[in-house]
This record gives C-alpha cells, structure tokens and sequence, in this order.
C-alpha cells in the first residue's frame, strides 16, 4: 500500500521547490537585449540641380566646300560649362533618371586650305543641350551610370578668303548622346560627379552667300564631340536615418 501522507507531502516539497525556482528568477535584473544597428543609406531618390564645368573635343568634316572643291578636316576643342537639373527614382539599388544639361561653349578650330593658302575655314560651337535617360546601380554613396538620348548644339562654320571675302553661317543641329558616369554624395544633399558623354550631330548641308555676294556650298558637314565634365549638384532629398531592428 502506498502511504497517501508521504505522497501528499512529497507533493508539496516540489510544488514549493519550483516556486522558489520561479521567484528566484524573476528577481535577476535582465541585461539590455542589443540593438542590430543598419548603416544609413544613402537614398538618390528625388529632384536635383546643380552646375558643371568641363571641355569637349571632336571633330568636324567637310566632304566638299563649292569656294575651293576641297574636302574639308577640323579639331574643334575648348571649355564649356552650364546648369543641369532632372529626377532620380531608386528601386532598391536600382536608380533610374532623367538629366537635362544646358552648356555654354566655345568649341573651336580652323585650317588652311590645301588649294589656296590665303583661306582658312573654321568652326565654332556655340551652345550645347543633352537631355538623356539615366540607369544607374547604387553603391551606398556612389552612383554608376550610363546615359543615352537626345544631344543638340549651335554650330558656327566660316571661310575667310584674306583680304577679299568671306562667309559665316550659324544653324542649330540635332543628334544624340551617349556616355556615364560617376555621382558620389558628400552629404546626403549635395552631390559631385564626373560626366562624360559622345555626341553626334548627324549630316548636313549648307549654303548662302559670300559677303560680295559670291554663292557657296557645303555638303556633308559632320559634327562629332566628346564632352567631359566636373559636376556639383544639390539633391532635393534628405535620405533615410539609420534602421534600427531589436531583436
């Protein structure tokens, strides 16, 4: 036979040795559970403005000019600068973007005419616009990327007979431009960049009159610059803060 009344108070023993336990538990101070702290990242979403400053190199051809029925070479370069503006929209590290860039120029070159040393034709540009779309990946503060889209400039060609006469003649021209490039945010606002971009400005003909009124022709004008450019911009977009997860 069981004997019920040391069942009974063995019962009891355990059933006050885990309150014990449990008391004893709640009385111990708990450390601070550590928080999993998510470096800021560095957001391009939103609009932006800014300036740049540069150069651009290229070529321009001729296949003939009626003055002299010559072919003609040139190797504008020079500086150019301006404003630029658009909007970056970043999925994940994913940021796609719309830039417009507006440049002042003075892109220039001239050469002698192999026919007849006293003429010398030149070339000048003006005025240079890009409007491009941008895919880029985000690398934290950095931004890789490529651009396409539409290119326009001022171009100016002139031929110069010393002395006896000459022609000028001015026309806006369009093509396309293509490049990349790098922006890295000094801050979560501003930003700087390297920009470079190849332009084509398609073919052309051109005609009018000398200053003594003599006709003229050219045929074929092909305008092709390389632009690089330095960049500072302000990102109307102040970045996420730090993510914290507690665990």
């Amino acid at each position: 036979m069981i004997d019920m009344k040391k069942l009974i108070l063995a019962g009891a023993a355990v059933a006050a040795f885990t309150s014990v336990s449990h008391a004893a538990d709640l009385g111990v101070p708990r450390g601070a559970v550590a928080a999993v702290v998510v470096a800021p990242a560095y957001a391009w979403t939103g609009f932006y403005l800014g300036a740049h400053l540069g150069g651009g190199f290229g070529r321009q051809t001729w296949a003939d000019v009626s003055l002299t029925a010559e072919p003609v070479s040139l190797r504008p370069n020079g500086v150019l600068g301006g404003v630029h503006f658009g909007y970056n929209y970043q999925i994940n590290n994913i940021v796609l973007g719309l830039d417009v860039a507006l440049s002042a120029a003075s892109l220039r070159a001239s050469a002698v005419s192999a026919f007849n040393p006293a003429v010398t034709y030149g070339t000048r540009t003006n005025f240079l616009t890009t409007v491009t779309g941008r895919l880029g990946v985000a690398v934290d503060r950095a931004l890789l990327y490529v651009s396409a889209g539409y290119a326009g400039a001022n171009i100016q060609t002139t031929g110069v007979n010393a002395g006896l006469d000459s022609f000028s003649n001015n026309n806006f021209r369009s093509g396309f431009a293509v490049g990349g490039g790098l922006n890295y945010q000094i801050t979560p606002n501003w930003v700087a960049g390297l920009d470079y971009k190849y332009i084509h400005l398609g073919s052309e003909n051109r005609a009018g009159n000398t200053a003594l009124g003599a006709p003229f022709t050219q045929t074929r004008i092909r305008t092709e610059v390389h632009q690089v450019a330095v960049s500072v911009s302000y990102l109307f977009s102040t970045g996420p803060s730090a993510v914290v997860a507690r665990y």
